[in-house]
């Protein structure tokens, strides 16, 4: 409001949760080809795909501990992500906009776009293929946009990506996570925003994920208003 860089009546849209109804947090091919001989329950699952250890403790309050069918898995895994993480975690990043008083929408989170995905088969949702088919054909090929992050290609290195998960120990998982945002591979410039909030507030952690960043970056706005006040 001060600089005037939006006018009052602007309403901001993020993409939350599109990828979620699309079918990213479906256990993929290699779980399904392979989950009646381990029997995966949904606990052990979403641990291994939310990565956090004291998020596993919510999911075993959450979730049972065996479950009767691989159908059963990917049904109690994606209420639980759409119930516990989405609506209360991701959703909940709004508050910033209200926090400077502007209005929010979210597109992905209509009821008509909610419930057109709960009709749609698992078979095509795995690896969001028919969302990716959809956005491919409908709207970046029309305008000339670069896909290649986005076909079959990344769907077979996602697959792959997603047996190596299964694989390795989840402490060597978060360590390669780590890694991995280090590198230059930074389309939307979030580690170089990380690296100028650490830096601006001169914050000791800083190896920091974005969020952490982001989160110490609205105490310090916080702090600062009610120091004015």
């Amino acid at each position: 409001h001060e600089n005037n860089l939006l006018p009052e009546d602007a309403v901001f849209c993020p993409g939350y949760c599109a990828d979620v109804q699309a079918g990213s947090f479906l256990p993929n091919k290699y779980l399904q080809k392979t989950w009646w001989l381990l029997k995966e329950s949904p606990q052990h699952y979403l641990s291994r795909r939310l990565l956090s250890k004291d998020f596993s403790e919510v999911i075993a309050q959450c979730t049972p501990a065996k479950v009767s069918s691989f159908k059963q898995l990917v049904s109690l895994s994606e209420e639980f992500v759409l119930r516990e993480r989405e609506s209360k975690y991701i959703i909940n990043g709004v508050r910033c906009y209200e926090f400077f008083g502007y209005q929010w929408y979210l597109p992905f989170w209509d009821s008509a776009f909610i419930s057109f995905w709960q009709k749609v088969p698992s078979k095509h949702r795995f690896n969001k293929q028919l969302y990716i088919q959809f956005i491919e054909s409908e709207y970046f090929k029309s305008l000339g946009i670069d896909d290649q992050s986005l076909g079959v290609a990344a769907t077979d290195a996602h697959e792959f990506k997603s047996f190596v998960r299964y694989l390795l120990p989840i402490r060597l998982l978060n360590w390669m996570k780590k890694w991995r945002g280090r590198s230059d591979e930074d389309v939307n410039n979030l580690w170089w925003l990380r690296n100028e909030i650490v830096e601006r507030l001169q914050l000791k952690k800083r190896d920091m994920t974005v969020n952490e960043a982001a989160g110490n970056y609205l105490k310090f706005l916080l702090e600062s208003e009610r120091e004015g006040e």
